[in-house]
């Protein structure tokens, strides 16, 4: 893949151009049975958004101050990637493992001053690495109870971000997750249970606080509606 993308920021602060151009290349290779390997590497431009060139003022829903940087370049990294994936029958199922180098990362990142009772957060470009893993497991059940098909599905998934420019982890990174799901569709309705465990993150960046682990439950359900306008679908959905 080949892409090449233009970008035009205006404000009345300053205009900014950006070109910036991405290669990607993958491959699929059949292993023996059911069993298949997932190569994929990339180098990609990203130009920085408004927010991140022109902010200046309290982001609400975040809690922070935030101040942009009208010199901020393009981010520039390269990633690699590796999966192992294995379907047979009723049963799929994933691993992923990798890893992005960023020689020009821009980051959101504390500096340890407040204005007006929020913390000050900075866009600054910085070197960095990232690097992670992605499990996940799907199968559907044998479970003959009523006349639709049931399925479970597990994930767990970890990233790390560190700081080569300032030799420390990167701010506001996703911490450990797993999640499992449990399914049902019918004709009659669909329901899914879901639970994420989101755990405590440790490795904070300078002047970034421990944030706990927790739990969310998410319950969702649907019906299916015939009517004289035609086919509707009813939801309903509890986070």
């Amino acid at each position: 893949g080949v892409r090449g993308e233009y970008s035009l920021v205006d404000a009345s602060a300053a205009t900014r151009r950006f070109l910036a151009p991405s290669l990607s290349l993958g491959t699929l290779y059949q292993l023996s049975g059911p069993y298949s390997l997932g190569l994929n590497t990339a180098f990609t431009e990203r130009a920085p958004n408004y927010e991140e060139l022109f902010a200046s003022g309290i982001h609400q829903a975040a809690g922070i101050f935030e101040v942009g940087n009208l010199d901020l370049k393009s981010e520039i990294g390269r990633s690699a990637e590796v999966s192992l994936r294995r379907k047979a029958g009723k049963m799929e199922a994933r691993a992923t493992a990798f890893v992005q180098d960023f020689t020009r990362f821009i980051s959101l990142i504390p500096n340890g001053s407040f204005q007006n009772n929020f913390a000050v957060y900075a866009f600054r470009p910085i070197s960095a690495v990232l690097y992670g893993a992605e499990f996940e497991l799907r199968e559907r059940l044998p479970w003959s109870l009523w006349d639709g098909v049931w399925e479970f599905e597990g994930k767990l998934d970890l990233v790390r971000g560190f700081n080569r420019t300032d030799k420390t982890f990167l701010p506001r990174v996703t911490p450990v997750r797993e999640t499992v799901t449990l399914s049902y569709r019918g004709n009659a309705f669909g329901a899914e249970v879901e639970v994420q465990r989101s755990e405590s993150q440790n490795q904070l960046a300078a002047n970034e606080t421990r944030t706990p682990g927790f739990t969310a439950l998410n319950l969702a359900a649907d019906l299916p509606l015939k009517t004289v306008l035609g086919p509707f679908q009813l939801t309903a959905r509890l986070n």
